[in-house]
């Protein structure tokens, strides 16, 4: 069955875009959560949805206002459905699966080397353990499925 979003998980959606914990979201964060949420916005959109809120000036948006946006939004569309979070989820299970080290369950640093070799990447060790740094939370030395689904949302993905 689906239903609508919840203020909590829109508000849990602005706090991951947060990334600086400012309590604001600038111009381009807020397109991010937006289309996070399933809506159809590109960055063109941006003066026109911080004119909304009086914000065109300022260049960003605190929480009450992107709930504004959103349900506004959200009006002119039909209902923000959780699909959109588990779409999302689901792109994120699968990469998450073609990054994994089948011994583990987790992202290792060699499975990471591995994907980025297979793919022609030009990231240098250092940059992927970075990478691997930024990600494990619970310091490990792996990315977990929970991690990983974490450090995509944060990103925007």
């Amino acid at each position: 069955m689906k239903k609508s979003l919840t203020k909590k998980q829109a508000t849990q959606v602005f706090k991951d875009h947060d990334i600086n914990d400012e309590g604001i979201l600038d111009g381009t964060y807020l397109v991010k959560a937006l289309r996070f949420l399933g809506l159809p916005i590109t960055e063109a959109d941006i003066p026109d949805l911080l004119e909304c809120v009086g914000r065109e000036k300022d260049r960003f948006v605190n929480l009450d206002e992107f709930l504004e946006i959103m349900t506004e939004l959200k009006n002119n569309e039909d209902d923000v459905e959780e699909d959109a979070f588990e779409g999302d989820e689901l792109i994120a299970d699968k990469a998450f699966e073609m990054l994994v080290d089948p011994s583990t369950n987790a992202i290792t640093l060699e499975s990471l080397l591995r994907a980025c070799k297979e793919q022609d990447e030009t990231w240098t060790r250092q940059q992927v353990v970075e990478m691997m740094h930024e990600a494990d939370l619970n310091h490990d030395g792996m990315i977990d499925s929970k991690e990983f689904t974490m450090i995509c949302r944060k990103a925007g993905l």
